[in-house]
């Protein structure tokens, strides 16, 4: 088949990047369906740098507009492009294909659906691709035929969401005594509260995280990042900033468990299936779809209250996360789910549409 991946544009995805959750995606999907024998173009930000395997359709980013504004320009010089693919895999925010009823799309919904429709992102009226059921049960309370509907609505399936190289997100061997908060800087995510948690009661802990695309370059800190700052005491409580891959999976696989206290209802959580296959025991939120990936009392804790963090700190080591690793590394294998979203796209191709 001819793909066509279309990127989100908030930064460039380059070997090594910092920080670029959907560009990252995109960019690794474009190279799975190159290695499964697709002829594949990838539409992103103009300084990604192509492959042998993957052309590039070059877009501007986010640096001369606001999210929705680079799309939307993407999507108009593009737009006759796309009649030259048999297939596309869209993974942007606004789902522009709505446009084109007629030409073979996947729509992949990666935010929750409900912080998605508050925003006024309008998404594809079909073949919409949730990382969750939870996600799909909200998508249909969300949205219908491209207009938000509190009545039941828009149909999606479920795919897998990430892909994890089982070897290279592998275990160390060793489990440290730090606990550690990964995520962007901004409070939704939860860093600060991880942060007051571990300080009350006198655990360490690591915090690493992006400042994200709402803060621009060289800004200086917001109040949410001076507030991490201040209570960083760079020993009990330490923040190592925006970290490299390398960095972000030695913390993973060295930590005593990863401590997600997120404020955000999330349809998944790459962070988490990532530490997962670490073989770091998890600490997370029993809401949205986070309940779907992992597995209570084996390779981590669902908490709903502050107590339960608490219980579930203190009750860490009786986890044993290696006993479902060797699913999971099946599960979010590269070739493994770029498989699933070409039988997917294959349906697509043949004029399914949901």
């Amino acid at each position: 088949m001819k793909i066509l991946v279309l990127s989100a544009l908030e930064l460039p995805y380059t070997i090594g990047a910092r920080y670029t959750g959907l560009e990252r995606l995109a960019y690794q999907f474009a190279e799975q369906f190159a290695l499964l024998g697709h002829q594949v173009t990838l539409m992103a930000h103009k300084d990604t740098p192509p492959t042998k395997n993957i052309s590039l359709l070059p877009c501007d980013g986010y640096e001369n507009g606001e999210t929705t504004h680079a799309e939307l320009r993407a999507f108009l010089n593009y737009q006759r492009e796309f009649y030259n693919f048999d297939a596309i895999w869209d993974i942007t925010h606004l789902h522009l294909p709505a446009r084109f009823m007629n030409l073979p799309f996947i729509n992949i919904f990666h935010a929750n659906p409900e912080y998605a429709f508050k925003l006024g992102y309008v998404k594809a009226p079909y073949n919409l691709v949730s990382w969750s059921k939870w996600g799909i049960r909200e998508i249909a309370k969300y949205y219908k035929r491209g207009q938000p509907t509190q009545n039941g609505g828009q149909k999606a399936v479920y795919q897998e969401t990430i892909m994890v190289d089982p070897e290279v997100y592998k275990p160390s061997g060793i489990r440290g005594n730090r606990f550690l908060t990964i995520g962007r800087m901004s409070s939704e995510k939860g860093n600060l509260n991880a942060a007051i948690l571990c300080k009350e009661l006198g655990l360490e802990i690591d915090i690493a995280g992006g400042r994200g695309s709402e803060v621009k370059s060289g800004a200086p800190p917001t109040e949410y990042e001076q507030a991490i700052i201040r209570i960083c005491d760079g020993k009990q409580i330490i923040y190592h900033g925006e970290v490299s891959d390398e960095e972000k999976i030695s913390l993973m696989q060295n930590c005593k468990a990863l401590l997600y206290m997120t404020d955000y209802v999330e349809i998944t959580s790459h962070k988490v299936q990532e530490a997962m296959l670490c073989g770091a025991p998890v600490i997370v939120p029993n809401r949205g779809g986070i309940p779907e990936i992992v597995s209570h009392e084996i390779d981590g804790f669902l908490c709903s209250t502050e107590q339960d963090y608490v219980m579930a700190i203190q009750n860490i080591n009786k986890l044993d996360p290696v006993k479902t690793r060797e699913q999971l590394a099946y599960k979010y294998n590269p070739k493994i789910v770029a498989e699933g979203y070409i039988n997917l796209l294959q349906r697509v191709v043949k004029g399914e549409r949901w």
